[in-house]
This record gives C-alpha cells, structure tokens and sequence, in this order.
C-alpha cells in the first residue's frame, strides 16, 4: 500500500492537473460528442440488443395495425390528396366497427390550416361530417375510439392544442363535453377520448402523459389506447411509475407482419372481408405511404427506432405493447449516472497513475469502460 501512495504522490501535481483538465473535457464535451457522433442511436440499439436477450419472447399481444399504403392512397379513392380524404377514413372505421374491434385508433394527423380557429374549409366540411358520423356510430355500438391532437409550444415553452377537425366538433380538447351539431347528439363520449401524437426526442423513452399550459393533463396518444383497452391496468400503472421516465425496447415491422398483426387498408375495405384476427383488438389506423408518388421517397410519417425505421402506427403501436405487456423501464437518474462518471474518471487517473506500463493502461481503461457500459 505505501508503495502505491508513493507511485501516486511521485505523479506531482502536473499530472493530476491535466486529468482534471482532461475530465472536465470529457464531462462538457460528451454531448457534443454524442451529436456529432450520433452516438444516442447506438445507446438505443445497445439497449434494445441487451433487451432482447432477455427471458421474454417480445411479440404483439394488444394492437393491430392498418396501414393506408400505395396502392391506396396514391392509386386508390384517395388519390394522393392532402389531407387524406376524410369520406374514404370514415369507410375505414365504419369497417373496423363491423368487424367488431375493441378500439379504433385514428393515428392520422387531422389539424385544421388556421391553428387559431376551428373553421373547416368548406370544401372539406362534407366529407368531415361522414368522419365524424362513422365515428359517432363506432362508438355508440360499444367500440372505444382514440383520436389524435397535435400540440404545440408556445412562447413561454407550455404545451397548447393546436386546432383539429376534432375540436371542431368537441371531440377533443376543452370543448370536448359540448354537443356541437346534430351529428354528435346521442353520442357516448365515454367512448371517445384522445391523445397527442409528438414524439419525444429519445427513441429509447415510452410517451405519457404532460402538463399542458391551461394546468390539466393530456395523455399521450399509445397511453390513451392503453387505457381504452385495459383502463384498471393503466392507472395501477400511472400511480407506480409517477412522473418518472420510462424506457422500452421495440418490436420490428417485419415481426408485425410475421405476426399477422399488420393489415393494409385495402384488404379491410374489401366487401367480402373476413377480418377475423381483427376481431375483439384495438386497431390504429395510419400512413405508409411514399411521400411524392407511388414508389418514390421516403415513407411518409417515418421515424429512426432501434430496429430500423418504421412509422408512426408502428410507433405507437410499440409505446402501447411496452405499457401493456409490463416492458418498460425505469431509467437512472442523472444523479447516479454523474456520479458513476466521476468514481470511475477518477479510478482512472489512478489506474493511469500506477500503471506503468501502456498496454496495461489500455486493459485498465477497458475494464473501467467496460463498468460504465453495464451501468
């Protein structure tokens, strides 16, 4: 022992100057490093490898999903036209009701040109009606419906609803209670709720709920479908895991479809549609479409996640599995993490310090990183 005091004392102060330069380095620069390096997306990945060695088999257990592809909204009754004709949704949910699902989740981005007013374009006012109708109808035969809000920040860095064709008619936000046309008398709005689709910047973290600038809460949208379909299980969930963040890992488009879990909307609006796997489960209904024609671009709705890209039903359908299935995870917290940083930049300066040979500086590191990453 007192040879290893003396090995460190003989440093001189130099040394331990220039590690504490250097670990002061490290501690501010590791973010720009991991911009730059895109670092965060191998953490996720990294995650999602440790997490599908684990003891559990990962596969669709709650949702389904029906993607509007190509063929339909290029080639078919859409015909490539934005926003997504609401008269050929509406035939989509009349369907699914027939077809006796549980819930029907509308994961399609429906927020009106002026974000101030709840004015619908009058070229849209008719086919809008038919959505809301099929909606209404949908939910008075017993079917849970979860729309999608989108939210904004405003100056002050607070959450705020940005308008939709559902606030138009009180489905969502803080008219949601009042009955703004004919079509909406008789409807059991214990059937309709919704939820806001942004995303949060980590692909690691499961959306759930936020505070919004008026003081309420608003769920996000896989949170609302979680609730829809097992609403006891949701809120022993919500009092466990508080306000704190949550990981999950991700189930693959591809494992989707091996699943049967994947549907184009082409096949749920054939008149002689079985739709039997369908039956009895919640159902979101959204894009994958290339973005400038039939084939050409990028999917639109397409997000990066740990198992290569999907888009956004396939996103939250994952968010819904992971807060279902008991697969998401606290994560540590910052606390810990920065601590862990400091103990191990300063075994290392030690480790430095007494070991004097390079290739044992290099095993010595090793090991130290190799710590950090179980961590």
């Amino acid at each position: 022992m007192a040879n290893y005091l003396l090995r460190l004392k003989e440093k001189g102060l130099r040394y331990w100057v220039t590690a504490l330069i250097v670990f002061v380095l490290t501690i501010t620069g590791a973010p720009y490093v991991y911009e730059y390096f895109r670092l965060t997306n191998l953490r996720s990945s990294y995650f999602q490898l440790l997490l599908d060695w684990g003891p559990r088999p990962i596969d669709p257990k709650f949702v389904r999903i029906v993607l509007v592809e190509d063929d339909d909204y290029w080639l078919g009754k859409p015909a490539g036209r934005r926003p997504l004709k609401r008269d050929y949704l509406a035939a989509i949910v009349d369907k699914l009701a027939e077809s006796n699902v549980s819930v029907i989740a509308l994961d399609l981005d429906e927020r009106l040109p002026d974000p101030h007013s709840t004015n619908i374009p009058e070229d849209y006012q008719k086919e809008t009606e038919l959505l809301v109708q099929a909606i209404s109808r949908a939910a008075n035969l017993g079917v849970k419906v979860v729309l999608s809000t989108p939210l904004w920040t405003n100056d002050a860095g607070d959450y705020i609803l940005d308008s939709d064709i559902y606030q138009a008619y009180g489905l969502c936000g803080p008219d949601a209670q009042k009955v703004h046309s004919k079509t909406m008398s008789g409807l059991r709005r214990d059937n309709v709720t919704c939820g806001y689709i942004s995303l949060p910047d980590d692909p690691l973290v499961v959306p759930l709920q936020i505070s919004m600038a008026d003081g309420s809460e608003l769920d996000s949208f896989a949170l609302a479908i979680s609730r829809a379909i097992r609403p006891e299980y949701v809120a022993e969930f919500l009092e466990r895991v508080g306000t704190r963040t949550q990981y999950g890992n991700y189930i693959s488009a591809e494992k989707f479809i091996r699943s049967r879990s994947t549907y184009s909307a082409h096949q749920v609006l054939q008149p002689d549609a079985r739709n039997e796997n369908l039956r009895a489960n919640a159902v979101i209904v959204g894009g994958h479409w290339s973005t400038f024609a039939a084939g050409r671009g990028d999917l639109v709705d397409e997000h990066w996640s740990p198992v290569g890209a999907i888009v956004g039903a396939e996103l939250h359908a994952n968010f819904v599995e992971d807060i279902l299935d008991g697969r998401t995870f606290g994560i540590s917290p910052d606390w810990f993490l920065k601590g862990s940083e400091i103990a191990l930049s300063l075994l290392a300066g030690i480790s430095f310090a007494l070991i004097a040979t390079l290739s044992g500086k290099l095993l010595g590191i090793g090991g130290l990183l190799s710590i950090l990453l179980f961590i």
